[in-house]
């Protein structure tokens, strides 16, 4: 836990900087203020306490700091379970995990289809650097796989989809949280099919 909390905490600190930098290049003088009070967020891998970097204005224009990654009254995160049992399990580092993948958080989260071809560029760079054992695609191309399930209008089609996901997941070759979903599918085959009946 000592890690993800490092790991939460150098995004922060990315996306604070990020955000400052930003509001100066549009001519707002504005500085960092510390932290709001440390508050537990339920992640993937237990409680990690945080704190979200505050920001002020010296212009006498109110300005908050909103995190997009801790939300303000946020208790779980689905934003960063992923990444943040990846960096635990892996060891990944704070500067790479600040470099690649949290840049490519919001693609992550977005639907193949949705994709520009620039974004899907990125995407694919960002996952080369930082992502050498392939892991976070494997999730990623699971994801998408496993959204073109609820395409299907015919139940002989959805239940073969079904079944050849559960088989890709469980492979032992599969990164473990892929194969969790395997197994999560394969315990709740029949309430999953019963839509399409």
């Amino acid at each position: 836990r000592v890690h993800a909390r490092h790991l939460i905490a150098t995004a922060l600190e990315v996306e604070v900087t990020e955000m400052v930098n930003e509001l100066k290049s549009a001519g707002r003088d504005v500085v960092r203020n510390g932290y709001l009070p440390e508050r537990s967020v339920t992640t993937v891998v237990g409680d990690i306490e945080v704190e979200v970097p505050r920001i002020r204005a010296r212009d006498g224009e109110p300005t908050n700091f909103a995190s997009k990654l801790i939300p303000p009254y946020l208790r779980r995160s689905k934003s960063i379970d992923a990444w943040v049992a990846y960096a635990y399990l892996k060891g990944i580092s704070e500067g790479d995990m600040a470099q690649y993948l949290y840049r490519i958080r919001r693609l992550l989260n977005m639907a193949k289809e949705k994709l520009t071809e620039g974004a899907n560029d990125k995407l694919t760079r960002f996952l080369e650097a930082g992502d050498p054992d392939n892991e976070v695609a494997t999730a990623w191309r699971a994801k998408e796989s496993l959204r073109e399930l609820y395409a299907y209008r015919d139940p002989d089609l959805a239940r073969d989809h079904l079944d050849a996901l559960i088989s890709d997941f469980t492979d032992n070759q599969r990164p473990p949280e892929v194969q969790l979903l395997g197994r999560t599918l394969k315990s709740w085959h029949d309430e999953i099919l019963a839509q399409y009946r």
